[in-house]
């Protein structure tokens, strides 16, 4: 079950993080974390079992909610918990009446593929958004 962050936690998302985006270019450094994790304006959401962190979602509170990440580790991947997390972040984003945006590489066919069944549509395509080069797909949950 989805839980919200615990500031206690806050190394275990930063490694989880690094080892998802191992090229450093899209990994967040400490300060940040530490400054999203102390910001009421941020929510964090993560899966762990008794040893590990599997997954975690953070949401950005402004006039839409931005899915800003979403990383679930390589060897849980494809057992349901992002869709957990989605689902926890949806279901908490229609009690404040709000839609979700996100960005996702256009080449991230299971992530658009995982939105695309919740609902997420499609706005528009953005060429080189990422650091790395790639193109995103900007997709909206109403």
């Amino acid at each position: 079950m989805p839980k919200i962050f615990e500031l206690s936690n806050l190394q275990f998302l930063i490694d989880l993080d690094q080892k998802f985006f191992a090229d450093k270019l899209q990994s967040w450094d400490g300060n940040f974390w530490k400054k999203i994790a102390r910001d009421d304006q941020f929510l964090i959401y993560y899966i762990r079992d008794s040893i590990e962190f599997i997954s975690f979602a953070i949401v950005q509170k402004t006039e839409q909610w931005h899915l800003l990440k979403m990383v679930t580790d390589e060897k849980w991947q494809k057992k349901g918990f992002a869709l957990q997390l989605l689902e926890t972040i949806i279901t908490d984003a229609k009690l404040q009446k709000m839609s979700i945006f996100l960005e996702v590489e256009d080449k991230n066919f299971a992530a658009i593929q995982l939105y695309s069944k919740l609902n997420f549509k499609t706005l528009t395509k953005v060429v080189k958004y990422y650091s790395n080069g790639s193109d995103c797909l900007k997709m909206l949950r109403s």
